[in-house]
């Protein structure tokens, strides 16, 4: 998160004025595991995986969980006047970029 911060308070300069490296976007809230869950249910229906998931739950072991809890807010989009035009979840737009990659051969 200090990087992110460093990051968001550096500016840089164009032909347009000084904007900061670093600028969060916004798409709502998800949970990583119903995430994946979606991911998975598209790439088998496109015959790109067949394997199931394997979730081992440790709870004493929380190294992967870090970031798992943090919301980025788009603050600074905002106040340049940007607004959600279409609000789509994560969990639709997914779908829809796993068929953009298959399409450009990118998976």
């Amino acid at each position: 998160m200090t990087l992110l911060a460093h990051l968001e308070k550096t500016l840089t300069s164009s032909s347009e004025g000084s904007a900061p490296l670093y600028v969060f976007c916004e798409t709502g809230e998800h949970q990583w595991g119903e995430l994946g869950e979606i991911i998975d249910q598209r790439l088998k229906e496109k015959g790109l995986v067949s394997k199931e998931i394997c979730v081992e739950e440790d709870k004493e072991d929380n190294e992967t969980e870090t970031g798992t809890q943090s919301r980025a807010h788009a603050e600074l989009l905002r106040k340049w006047g940007w607004k959600i035009v279409e609000k789509q979840t994560v969990q639709e737009s997914v779908v829809e970029d796993i068929d953009y990659m298959i399409k450009e051969k990118m998976i």
